[in-house]
């Protein structure tokens, strides 16, 4: 095969993979991945690229640094069936408001309270 054939090949291959990794990366997908399929499948494979379906945005659980000292605590809070859930690091307290296993107006209790709290009553810099 003649070298300069060769090297247009493999330059159309390179753009075809860029194409891939700019439209996955706008989707939500792996742009590593869609890079190679580009790279291999060229023109072919952008049909596959196109009409790929957005990826949905994972939820992240926010990581609290426990600088606030009510977040070294242990945690409790009472379920929508009013049941006493816990104990608990203060990180999955919260990963469980994220997933809405409790909400503002669920009863909530640490170490360091005399009695349950609405989750609204706790001190906003924790939150």
């Amino acid at each position: 095969m003649n070298p300069y054939m060769m090297l247009l090949s493999f330059c159309g291959a390179v753009f075809f993979g860029h194409i891939h990794k700019k439209i996955a990366l706008h989707k939500g997908r792996s742009p590593n991945r869609w890079f190679w399929f580009g790279f291999l499948f060229g023109v072919l494979g952008l049909p596959f690229i196109v009409f790929a379906p957005k990826m949905k945005e994972k939820k992240v659980a926010a990581v609290v640094l426990p600088t606030h000292p009510l977040a070294q605590k242990m945690w409790y809070y009472l379920s929508k069936e009013r049941r006493e859930i816990g104990p608990m690091s203060f990180n999955a307290f919260m990963e469980a408001r994220n997933n809405e296993l409790f909400d503002d107006e669920s009863h909530v209790w640490c170490e360091e309270f005399e009695n349950w709290k609405l989750f609204s009553e706790l001190p906003k810099e924790l939150l």
